[in-house]
């Protein structure tokens, strides 16, 4: 009875204990500067409960304190969950402005079911009002007979017109990301051009295309002027008319060069001056002739491969360097080169040179062309050659896999110094490997 007694009294005491150690039935102190709402305990509901029970159970005891103990880790648990919660909230929302003002042109920010959460400044300016004015709204609103699908695998576009703060109808091109950092979208706009702006690039295309052409003609015209007055004695009484129609044709070239340069806008672009010879004719009269490959590449005859589109051009480089001593093959498209190429180095007669344009109808361009074929030929060598001067291609042809560039028209003086130029490097370079 005794010992009962002592359980039962060391029990209360324990109960009452556990009570102080969770707060309950004690008087909070109040803090006088500060005053802050209330907390009301996970736990509080079930006070009353343990304050009626009685716990002469050792066991009852040690499960209550287990279950609170339990609670209280919960509950730090719970909240250091909220903190980072609220923590990562805010990095994604620092992210989100950051994205927002630095993307350069009206954007919207969407959330996963594609309603509008938040838009940036340029397109506040853009529509004349604020963020809170488009929350919630859907694309279909904004932007009418538009139903674009959001997934997180590709960027979406569409196109669609709206009116901007001015009232007017303007066309745009909406282009919708999924964030990486998140699963909200980001739409961002661009302006469509104007009729104005792409009739312009129209032109801008179409004066290219045509100085290409034109390019290609005259490389034609001065190379068969040049070989009509070859081996013609120096008293050749129709000189004059060669020289005269030579002049006229490098003439037509400087014109159709500022024509192009006042098209793309560039300014002082780089005079042509007009060639110094033109009243001297090759074959009437060559000071300078150009050194054959022949002479001073021995053992066998350098074989060159022409691909151009433009059949007059490959006539007229065959019989130009098969004047120096040059085994010349043509082809007019991609196909027959790649072809011609791949058949020479399964003969073990491969090619020492080719002269590729450019522009290529078809897929293939000259480049695509020597890009296929260097797997087969590590050491292909290849030479440029195009109406479209300004190209990049043309401007930087080492960085682009080619070993020389000649830009069209070009004189036949020019096409066989840098063609016999390039094979005296590719034999000895030849020589050095073998």
């Amino acid at each position: 009875m005794y010992f009962k007694m002592l359980r039962s009294k060391k029990a209360a005491l324990c109960s009452e204990k556990l009570l102080k150690m969770i707060g309950y039935g004690q008087p909070r102190p109040k803090k006088p500067t500060r005053s802050k709402p209330k907390r009301v305990g996970l736990f509080l509901p079930i006070m009353p409960m343990l304050a009626e029970t009685d716990f002469s159970s050792l066991t009852l005891f040690l499960a209550v304190a287990a279950v609170v103990g339990y609670s209280c880790l919960l509950t730090v648990h719970v909240r250091r969950l909220l903190k980072e919660t609220r923590t990562a909230r805010e990095e994604k929302s620092h992210e989100v402005n950051r994205i927002l003002s630095a993307i350069g042109a009206p954007a919207l920010l969407l959330d996963p079911s594609g309603k509008v959460t938040q838009i940036n400044d340029d397109a506040e300016r853009f529509f004349g009002s604020s963020s809170l004015d488009f929350k919630g709204l859907t694309l279909n609103i904004i932007f009418p007979n538009s139903n674009p699908v959001l997934t997180r695998k590709d960027t979406t576009y569409f196109h669609s017109e709206i009116k901007s703060r001015l009232d007017e109808l303007i066309g745009v091109n909406v282009r919708i990301l999924p964030l990486k950092f998140s699963n909200d979208y980001l739409a961002v706009m661009t302006i469509r051009e104007t009729e104005a702006e792409m009739a312009g690039e129209e032109i801008v295309e179409l004066v290219s295309r045509a100085a290409h052409d034109f390019n290609n003609l005259l490389t034609s015209i001065i190379g068969n002027l040049t070989l009509a007055a070859m081996n013609q004695p120096e008293s050749y009484e129709h000189a004059e008319c060669l020289i005269g129609a030579k002049r006229a044709a490098l003439r037509s070239q400087e014109i159709m060069r500022r024509l192009v340069a006042n098209v793309l806008g560039e300014e002082n672009p780089p005079a042509i001056a007009n060639p110094p010879n033109v009243t001297a004719m090759p074959g009437i009269h060559t000071p300078n002739p150009a050194p054959s490959p022949v002479a001073q590449v021995k053992n066998s005859t350098p074989r060159v491969l022409i691909l151009d589109d433009e059949e007059a051009i490959c006539d007229l480089v065959a019989t130009v360097l098969g004047t120096i001593g040059c085994e010349v093959v043509q082809a007019y498209t991609a196909e027959q080169a790649m072809k011609s190429y791949q058949d020479a180095l399964q003969t073990g007669c491969r090619f020492d040179l080719m002269i590729c344009d450019l522009r290529l109808p078809g897929k293939f361009t000259g480049m695509d062309v020597v890009q296929q074929l260097k797997p087969l030929d590590p050491g292909i060598k290849a030479i440029v050659s195009s109406g479209y001067g300004n190209d990049p291609i043309m401007l930087e042809h080492a960085a682009h896999g080619f070993c020389g560039a000649i830009a069209k028209p070009y004189e036949i003086a020019t096409l066989t110094r840098t063609v016999s130029e390039m094979l005296v490097k590719v034999r000895a370079e030849q020589k050095r490997t073998a």
